[in-house]
């Protein structure tokens, strides 16, 4: 079982270096965040169905372009399930084509953040969708 008191992010993301990337902006806040990765939105969901960590997450980052299930699919799958509907999920992609965002926004997304060298806007945007999960 996990540490209750932190934030409980699910990082669904397939590309080993932007996990890397997000362990590293996420490290900054050690006594906030407890990070666990998954490669897609299949993956996803079988933790999820069996709460492998006790509970739920309080939030989802995720990548669009994924195998096997990818974000959009997952997006939708979590908006249509009333279990999960309340989860916060962040797009965290490299597209920047108004018709993804869009589509992200009208399936249920919080936000949507395209995928930069800087992590100062994730740190803060994880942080506050965080606090408004648990608020």
């Amino acid at each position: 079982m996990g540490n209750f008191s932190k934030r409980l992010i699910y990082v669904v993301e397939d590309n080993h270096d932007h996990r890397n990337t997000l362990e590293k902006t996420l490290a900054a806040h050690p006594a906030t965040f407890q990070l666990h990765f998954f490669t897609n939105g299949s993956e996803l969901f079988v933790w999820l169905t069996h709460q492998l960590h006790g509970r739920l997450p309080d939030l989802i980052l995720m990548d669009l372009d994924m195998p096997v299930m990818n974000g959009f699919d997952t997006l939708m799958l979590l908006r249509a399930m009333d279990e999960y509907r309340h989860i916060p999920v962040v797009i965290h992609t490299h597209d920047d084509r108004l018709d993804c965002i869009n589509r992200a926004y009208e399936l249920g997304c919080q936000a949507y953040i395209v995928k930069s060298g800087h992590s100062l806007p994730l740190g803060r945007m994880l942080g506050q969708c965080a606090s408004q999960a648990v608020a």
